[in-house]
């Protein structure tokens, strides 16, 4: 039988400022600005100075009950007056030339500049050609834009304006609607709690040029933190060795060995709030590391491995009544098994069990996961690590309260 939708919850005193650049999609940036308004949401729209080539002023003012802010000519400070108590800013469509203005501190418009002054969650959505999209320029922006903690939403792929097909097409506005609501609903439900993350993999070193490791991305965890801190949380992520670049919303700590991660995870867990362990730890070390590299011929038949610790289990073990702790189990077989198995050997709170294969979970943007309580399961399927990341937010609040 087919669920009934969930009612959309109302969202008051909140305002937002939308701003609307110049792209085919802006038309969609009407439906948008309809849909906050029906949840109760002020809403703000902000023009481009092309905007008005692809959409009529008169209709965000219909919708809206607020004329669109076209410039800031003229006396006063137009660009800090909007920001002041403003919940969010979020930009749809944003073209790839407001995306490398942001990127490089450019304020020469209405858009870039009430972003410089925005003191809010600024949330982007990107609309342009797949080309465009690609690009060595924008793919570097884009990750430019991350690291200053903007938030992205999209873009999709589908149909796009000029004829193609692929990548570029701007998400949908019930997509972009609920992340932003959902935004608004939660940023400060973290407020004054401390929160650590790890991820990524550890590196156990023979010598300086070999070691041991996992194919571990880092990019769940790295999730989870910015998710954390989205929420108000104040978030430490300790990472090994990854190709992301973290958030500038969290404190970063770089570790390599499982060791360093042991060290770390214990010195910031004493005054947390939670913890949530998704780096994939080396089981092992080597029982001796050269000072230089031992040359091919000098290598031993036989290499003598040692056990690292367990480190979730020593949490475990002096974790508080009032402490969280998460972990993350990834297996290739018998996700539920060895959820419930690790839960109570490790005394943990939750774990998430996750599918790892060859060519499978580890490197993607997505992966099949289960969340294991002392109670019950609850089976997510496959399911983007942004997604699987904001779950876990919400499974945390419920642990915590």
């Amino acid at each position: 039988m087919r669920e009934a939708p969930r009612p959309k919850l109302p969202v008051t005193d909140k305002r937002i400022a939308l701003g609307v650049s110049g792209s085919i999609a802006a038309y969609k940036a009407a439906e948008l600005a309809r849909r906050f308004v029906k949840r109760g949401v002020e809403v703000q729209a902000v023009f481009s100075r092309s905007a008005p080539n692809f959409i009529g002023p008169a209709t965000f003012s219909g919708i809206t009950g607020r004329e669109p802010i076209r410039d800031l000519a003229g006396a006063g400070f137009t660009h800090l007056d909007i920001t002041r108590g403003l919940d969010a800013l979020v930009i749809a469509p944003a073209t790839a030339n407001i995306i490398a203005k942001l990127a490089a501190g450019i304020a020469d418009c209405t858009i870039s500049t009430i972003v410089a002054a925005a003191d809010c969650p600024v949330i982007i959505c990107p609309a342009m050609n797949e080309s465009m999209w690609f690009s060595g320029a924008n793919q570097r922006n884009i990750e430019t834009l991350r690291v200053l903690g903007y938030e992205l939403v999209g873009p999709g792929k589908g149909d796009l304006a000029c004829g193609d097909a692929g990548w570029g097409r701007m998400a949908d506005v019930a997509e972009i609607e609920e992340v932003v609501v959902g935004r608004l609903q939660t940023a400060d439900r973290f407020a004054g709690r401390r929160f650590v993350v790890t991820a990524g993999p550890t590196r156990e070193y023979l010598d300086p040029v070999r070691f041991l490791s996992n194919p571990a991305s880092g990019k769940t965890g790295y999730a989870v933190a910015e998710e954390l801190a989205r929420r108000g949380g104040e978030t430490v992520l300790i990472s090994g060795p990854t190709h992301l670049r973290p958030s500038g919303l969290v404190r970063f700590v770089q570790i390599e060995t499982a060791e360093q991660m042991r060290d770390s995870a214990k010195r910031h867990f004493a005054d947390a709030d939670a913890l949530v362990m998704t780096a994939a730890v080396s089981d092992h070390r080597f029982g001796s590391t050269a000072s230089a590299k031992i040359e091919k011929d000098s290598l031993p038949e036989s290499i003598q491995l040692e056990r690292n610790a367990d480190i979730l289990a020593e949490l475990g073990a002096i974790k508080t009544d009032t402490q969280v702790l998460i972990g993350f189990a990834a297996q290739t077989e018998g996700l539920a098994a060895a959820g419930h198995r690790k839960l109570a050997a490790k005394n943990l709170d939750m774990i998430v069990a996750t599918k790892v294969g060859f060519g499978e979970g580890f490197a993607a943007d997505d992966i099949e996961a289960l969340l294991v309580r002392a109670e019950d399961e609850r089976e997510l399927g496959r399911i983007s690590k942004r997604a699987l990341a904001s779950t876990v937010a919400d499974e945390l609040e419920a642990l915590l309260s």
